[in-house]
C-alpha cells in the first residue's frame, strides 16, 4: 500500500467515524428534547392535579463540542 493509499484510506475511515459520531449525537439531541418535553407534561400535570412540586432551576444548554 502507497503512502497516498493509506492517507486516503486513513481519511475515509475517518469520515465514516464522524457519520456515526454525527448522527448519535443527533440521536442523544432528539432524545434530550423528548425527556425535556415528558418533565413538562409530568410539571403541568401536578400544577393541573393541585401538586405542589419543587424543580430545580433548569441549567443553560451547553453547545460545546468536547
Amino acid at each position: 500500500m502507497t503512502d497516498a493509499t493509506a492517507v486516503a484510506q486513513a481519511a475515509d475511515e475517518l469520515r465514516a467515524a464522524a457519520r456515526v459520531h454525527k448522527r448519535s449525537a443527533a440521536a442523544s439531541r432528539q432524545k434530550a428534547r423528548e425527556l425535556m418535553q415528558k418533565a413538562e407534561e409530568l410539571e403541568a400535570f401536578c400544577r393541573d392535579a393541585g401538586i405542589t412540586i419543587q424543580t430545580q432551576p433548569r441549567k443553560a444548554e451547553s453547545h460545546d463540542d468536547n
